[in-house]
């Protein structure tokens, strides 16, 4: 979503909500979802890459942060825990 021809009030509507994650079965395009975001919204997009496989085009800036993640769902519920804790920091 690019918010630049957007007011204030505006854009904290829309950028004041949690973040979304995209689930889906294997093959169901949400690699390609993220691949397809613009520029602006890949730059402030944290992919937590649960297929250990390569997202984007694998270059260190053209996501916000990508973590990629093979765990047990234990392993995984304490790092999106620790994740969750950066944001509010």
């Amino acid at each position: 979503m690019n918010l630049k021809d957007l007011d204030l009030v505006t854009r904290t509507k829309y950028t004041s909500h949690y973040p979304m994650m995209i689930t889906g079965s294997a093959a169901s395009g949400k690699t390609r979802a993220l691949e397809n975001m613009s520029v602006e919204d890949k730059k402030r997009t944290v992919v937590l890459n649960f297929d250990v496989k390569p997202v984007g085009e694998g270059r260190n800036d053209e996501f916000h942060s990508v973590y990629t993640i093979a765990a047990t769902s234990e392993q995984i519920d304490k790092q999106i825990e620790l994740l969750n804790g950066r944001g509010r920091t």
